[in-house]
């Protein structure tokens, strides 16, 4: 088992975190997301968009408020477009402490 890293963005004032993006890297993603993504003050729970990308370099969107359904799960790896996004989200990320 590897390693997962999450990208989350949080845009919302309210939420305990200040607006940005974070990164947190856990090895289990299925624990990491059961645990925290109906949790009010997660960081995942909190933010708008998150990102996951897997050991073998595969990245998927995970939760996005943006979609009718807030948490989609699918692999972004092959789509231009949303892979320039992340590569964004990645190069602004703070790491969470």
């Amino acid at each position: 088992m590897g390693y997962y890293t999450y990208y989350c963005e949080v845009t919302a004032e309210d939420t305990g975190y200040k607006q940005g993006v974070y990164t947190v890297t856990t090895q289990d993603h299925l624990y990491a997301e059961r645990r925290t993504m109906g949790y009010p003050y997660s960081i995942i729970g909190s933010s708008n968009r998150v990102w996951r990308q897997g050991p073998k370099g595969g990245v998927k969107i995970v939760k996005d408020r943006n979609h009718h359904a807030p948490y989609v799960s699918r692999y972004v790896t092959n789509d231009k477009q949303k892979m320039e996004q992340f590569i964004w989200i990645k190069l602004v990320a703070k790491e969470l402490s």
